[in-house]
């Protein structure tokens, strides 16, 4: 990169010493046309013509002469939060809305806002259960073009985290199911009944890569479709499980206790919960695929 930069670095100087020496070769032309009497110029001013833009002698400004050039429009003007842009994406975060703006030449700030909610209801070993879905976070990052062009790489922190998996279910009375690999029935007089739940850490630091400017620095360019992948290192879930009413060791109902007062229950319950959690190591680098649709005002 060191290398790269010094590269730059001489051609910058180049191109300035040659536009520098352009303009003062171009001075001395106009000083001399200004002259009363008549001077004669070598073949050569051919070039300084064409350096300083000035039509050939008896030559129009279209066909066989020289036009002054028509200056390019500026790709890179544009101050620190000059420009704002708003966008809608999804990732396996939500459904996302964001706002961006640019800081320098190469890096916008990016703020979004993430949200999902979802039902469902199942079976699971014999346990009847409602479960729910509550995802909210926000998230900031910022952008770096390290090349000037769509592509970025994005650092980030992923806060106010609220995504959270809970579920509440009961076993009938007489049915089976299983606590760690243990078999038990639910009491037909007290029926075992509970909770659970599945939280994640608040705060959590984020990286992301792709394609896409948020705010395009083409002046004319407002509509663009950015699409990143990434993670968000979230740690170690925590899982909770709740459990209430008795259970039976036969189908019977002969050999029964209440679960908050057995402690070979207890630690089944403790076993379930280290199996879930072992289970939900893959998301501690929670994935992230986003893309979507931004316009930039």
């Amino acid at each position: 990169m060191a290398s790269l930069r010094a590269v730059f670095a001489l051609i910058f100087l180049a191109a300035f010493a040659a536009y520098s020496q352009a303009q003062s070769v171009s001075s001395a032309a106009m000083l001399a046309d200004s002259s009363p009497s008549p001077v004669s110029f070598s073949s050569s001013r051919t070039g300084v013509d064409a350096i300083a833009g000035v039509p050939a002698s008896g030559s129009s400004g279209s066909a066989g002469g020289i036009t002054r050039g028509q200056p390019a429009p500026s790709s890179t003007g544009m101050g620190a939060f000059s420009r704002i842009a708003i966008g809608e994406y999804s990732s396996p975060l939500g459904i996302g809305v964001g706002v961006a703006a640019p800081v320098t030449r190469s890096t916008n700030l990016r703020l979004g806002w993430n949200f999902f909610n979802y039902s469902l209801t199942g079976t699971d070993d014999g346990a009847n259960y409602a479960g729910h879905l509550h995802f909210r976070s926000l998230q900031a990052s910022a952008d770096w073009f390290p090349f000037h062009g769509s592509f970025h790489v994005s650092p980030g922190l992923l806060f106010n985290n609220q995504n959270r998996v809970t579920a509440q279910g009961g076993i009938a009375g007489g049915t089976s199911f299983t606590l760690n690999d243990v078999n038990y029935y639910s009491d037909n007089a007290d029926p075992v009944f509970g909770s659970g739940s599945v939280h994640f850490k608040s705060v959590a630091p984020m990286f992301t890569a792709g394609w896409g400017n948020w705010v395009s620095r083409r002046e004319h360019k407002h509509l663009t479709f950015p699409f990143e992948a990434g993670f968000a290192y979230t740690g170690e879930a925590t899982v909770k499980l709740n459990l209430q009413g008795s259970v039976c060791n036969d189908p019977g109902n002969l050999y029964c206790g209440q679960i908050a007062t057995d402690p070979s229950v207890q630690a089944n319950i403790n076993g379930q919960i280290a199996k879930l959690q072992k289970d939900l190591q893959w998301i501690r680098f929670y994935p992230i695929i986003s893309g979507g649709v931004v316009y930039k005002f």
